[in-house]
């Protein structure tokens, strides 16, 4: 059965936003870095610690992805990526200290990214696209910039007017 061209453009609007959604998990931490420093009484390098386990976390697995998605499926790996950032954002806001704060970022954050964007939202969509595949994947790889674009100003506001604790409830949730 063939695919019509329009639902592939579907496909890859929502994979888009898929991709934004989950890019506003890493793009969000620089917004919240501050109000996090005084609600943990820590200095802003203690806090950017979390940033270099998550960093560390992604090159790493992102190693493991593509086995996964060979011997899994790559709707099953991007779905995994999705609960474990969901739940790391629903957990965050409990953490007792900046070191849990950082092993859940950086740990289950990581790995959850990892699964969910990057290799995962490439491979899925350069197997939906014979033509215009160059053209599918640069509109995708722009889903980190067009997030950055669209959520700053939300990013920048929320910590002051909802809290970071709240924010990431709501976008666990979501």
């Amino acid at each position: 059965m063939r695919t019509s061209p329009r639902m592939k453009w579907f496909v890859l609007l929502f994979t888009f936003v898929f991709a934004i959604g989950m890019n506003s998990f890493r793009n969000s931490f620089q917004f919240f870095m501050l109000p996090m420093a005084d609600a943990f009484h820590a200095d802003r390098s203690l806090i950017s610690v979390s940033v270099s386990i998550f960093m560390i976390t992604t090159g790493i697995v992102q190693f493991f992805v593509g086995f996964f998605i060979d011997r899994f499926s790559v709707r099953k790996i991007m779905a995994l990526g999705a609960v474990c950032i969901s739940a790391s954002f629903l957990v965050l806001p409990y953490s007792p200290n900046v070191h849990v704060f950082s092993a859940i970022y950086g740990v289950l954050g990581g790995i959850g990214y990892s699964c969910a964007v990057g290799v995962t939202t490439q491979y899925f969509i350069s197997r939906w696209f014979d033509r215009h595949k160059g053209l599918a994947l640069a509109i995708l790889t722009n889903a980190n910039s067009a997030g950055l674009l669209l959520l700053s100003p939300i990013w920048a506001a929320a910590p002051y007017h909802a809290g970071w604790q709240s924010t990431y409830t709501i976008l666990g949730i979501v």
